[in-house]
């Protein structure tokens, strides 16, 4: 059966579901206008993955999921060319030079070729500036993408650039959301670290917030699915304020509709967040969400700080939040004027816009 787009792409514990879900919202956006899109794999856990959720169909290449070279190429291009794929989708860590380029090379003229560059590999690790890659199109939906920056790398290659959080494939959920507006009184706030919590970093948090909260606010503490909890409860909280302690909340955008304000890591959440209008501090919990963290702070889309700030220093930052109206009126506003629940239909067009 010939598809659309294939998309290669590792979901196994080498990376974790983040990809396979942004990758998962472009393919139910391209299936939602008629495309059809199928995915390879290196390992049967990947293709189990994403076999649980969605009916696309999953091709298994085998090869290192930590590095992928020539003969990676080559069993990738063989598979476009059977399936009659008009483009390919890279969305994977592994790839090298060689990839690239023998990847290129055996596609020239059949298939488009686009790639999602987080600006890191595991060969090369974090990448300071954009490279050049042999690609039709490029995708780096980060805060920190810098037009400029890519424009010189790339500029002169004809390689299409999608930059910025306008093209941030986010979950179908996010487009029945109601965005907040500018203005809206904060009655909850939401404080999440993500799926985990290194370091009692949610505990943190959540301690933060309850030490600036207002009467009449309600806390709502997500604890994610890797995640313990040994914070404050609801007993803990003072006078007026109401907390709840959430497990397993099966559907984000609706809380975040709930809430005006937000502590979060400063991963994919943020551009959730940034969808529903939520004023947000976001928080770098790992090394790796420092570079989103400061781009997300100079866009003009929330506060942040880093993981080892001090206690007094995350509480201000969440005082501030709360306090300061005109200041949140300005971040909502900035965060639904550049970020919606469309990035991953802007992307499926792309993809197969010639």
């Amino acid at each position: 059966m010939a598809v659309d787009v294939l998309v290669r792409l590792d979901a196994d514990a080498h990376i974790g579901s983040g990809h396979a879900m942004r990758c998962l919202a472009i393919a139910s956006a391209l299936t939602a206008v008629g495309h059809t899109c199928a995915f390879a794999v290196s390992s049967e856990e990947s293709a189990a993955f994403l076999r649980e959720r969605g009916p696309y169909d999953v091709h298994v290449l085998g090869g290192d999921p930590l590095r992928l070279g020539v003969a990676d190429a080559r069993a990738l291009a063989s598979l476009a060319a059977r399936l009659g794929a008009c483009a390919v989708f890279l969305d994977t860590y592994a790839v090298t030079d060689a990839f690239f380029d023998g990847l290129a090379a055996d596609l020239a003229g059949s298939s488009r070729l686009a790639y999602l560059d987080d600006q890191y590999t595991f060969e090369l690790g974090p990448i300071d500036a954009p490279t050049a890659r042999p690609v039709d199109v490029l995708l780096n939906y980060s805060f920190y993408a810098d037009a400029a920056a890519y424009e010189a790398a790339l500029g002169q290659t004809g390689t299409r650039l999608l930059l910025g959080p306008a093209y941030v494939p986010l979950r179908a959920e996010f487009a029945q959301v109601r965005p907040h507006t500018a203005g809206e009184r904060v009655t909850d706030v939401l404080v999440t670290t993500g799926s985990t919590n290194p370091g009692g970093t949610l505990e943190r948090m959540a301690r933060a917030v309850l030490a600036e909260a207002r009467s009449g606010m309600h806390v709502h503490v997500v604890v994610g699915a890797k995640s313990t909890y040994e914070g404050p409860g609801a007993a803990d909280a003072p006078a007026g304020v109401t907390l709840e302690v959430l497990h397993d909340v099966a559907n984000m955008g609706e809380l975040m509709e709930r809430c005006q304000v937000a502590v979060s890591a400063a991963g994919t959440t943020l551009y959730e967040l940034c969808a529903a209008g939520v004023a947000g501090l976001a928080v770098a919990i790992v090394p790796n969400q420092q570079k989103n963290m400061r781009g997300y702070v100079a866009g003009g889309f929330g506060l942040g700080c880093d993981v080892d700030c001090a206690d007094d220093e995350l509480a201000k930052k969440v005082s501030s939040l709360l306090a300061e109206d005109d200041a949140r009126a300005q971040i909502v506003s900035r965060c639904t004027s550049v970020v919606d629940a469309s990035g991953a239909a802007r992307v499926a067009v792309a993809l197969l816009d010639r």
